[in-house]
């Protein structure tokens, strides 16, 4: 993998298991056909800093990107390299945390974004992401948030 410059700092495959994505201290995302070895889509650009987390949605058509640019990215990759149209496209961009992002999943239809601010935020999987209330969640910005009580802070853990 001679794509990225510097460290890669994590990994995704898609559900499939044919999509292989990448990302690393250059801050670009590179999504690889796992079968052929070549990449699949151009190089995904526009993260200002490292991107620390990857993952595919449950249908593998969206791929979230969580940097220490204090955002969250979902990109098309429903359209292989060779289709050009809508490939590698940045659908959102999501903002609301004051720090770094960490790590990214998505879960029952919903993203949830972890920051070096001590947040979990959950994201709408909707096509315009926007704020999603439940238990502990308290709206803030365009995402909800559960500031980590501090005995939490420590493990990890956010739900009580």
């Amino acid at each position: 993998m001679e794509w990225h410059k510097g460290s890669v700092q994590t990994v995704a495959f898609s559900p499939d298991g044919e999509l292989l994505a990448t990302s690393g201290d250059d801050a670009r995302i590179v999504v690889w056909d796992v079968e052929s070895g070549e990449i699949a889509q151009q190089p995904l650009a526009g993260h200002q800093n490292i991107v620390f987390g990857l993952a595919f949605s449950a249908d593998g058509r969206t791929l979230a990107s969580a940097s220490r640019d204090n955002t969250l990215r979902l990109w098309d990759t429903s359209t292989p390299l060779n289709a050009g149209v809508g490939s590698g496209v940045t659908l959102r961009v999501l903002q609301g945390h004051t720090a770094g992002l960490l790590d990214v999943v998505e879960r029952d239809g919903a993203w949830y974004s972890a920051a070096n601010d001590g947040t979990v935020r959950r994201w709408s999987a909707s096509p315009l992401p926007e704020p999603v209330e439940g238990r502990g969640l308290h709206s803030s910005g365009n995402s909800t948030t559960n500031p980590l009580p501090p005995p939490c802070r420590r493990t990890g853990r956010w739900w009580q």
